[in-house]
């Protein structure tokens, strides 16, 4: 899949049980108000979080964290954002290795919460990876597309578990 000068390399998709009415479910409230010391509740590696707003007033999350032999630093703005739907991306995550290799890619997390009984909806969190057309050849030559992806993706599930 191509957008524009880039190559869709990685997805994954995982889904979880909330045992909760959906109506007390708010992903875009509960993605951007998230404190430090949440972020870090989540995972083991996660070093630190701030939420803030762009000047057009567009939600922002930065997290910063450490898996693995890779520290990662992601700049997640809201695309679209609702109590049911969010997709914030990362147009520029960086991620050095203790080698001293570092890259940038772009990272899209999307999480839907649908209703399934009276009390209880179920989560799904996908993300997708990006990098150009170059610059993915060159990244999937040096580290294989499944390590990068299961470094994100990890990350991702511990959010899952903690709901």
């Amino acid at each position: 899949m191509k957008a524009d000068n880039r190559v869709k390399f990685g997805q994954s998709r995982a889904m979880a049980i909330i045992h909760v009415d959906i109506k007390h479910v708010d992903l875009a409230n509960w993605l951007f108000t998230l404190t430090t010391q949440e972020y870090e509740a989540c995972a083991k590696g996660h070093q630190g979080a701030t939420m803030a707003q762009l000047f057009d007033h567009t939600s922002m999350a930065i997290n910063v964290e450490t898996i693995g032999n890779a520290h990662m630093v992601q700049h997640y703005i809201a695309r679209q954002k609702k109590r049911d739907y969010v997709l914030a991306v990362s147009p520029n995550t960086q991620i050095w290795f203790k080698n001293g290799a570092r890259y940038s890619i772009e990272v899209h997390w999307e999480m839907t919460v649908m209703s399934i009984t009276e009390n209880s909806c179920q989560l799904t969190c996908q993300v997708t990876l990006f990098a150009s057309d170059d610059y993915s050849k060159t990244l999937l030559s040096v580290h294989p597309r499944i390590y990068i992806l299961m470094l994100i993706l990890k990350k991702k599930r511990r959010y899952l578990q903690k709901i």
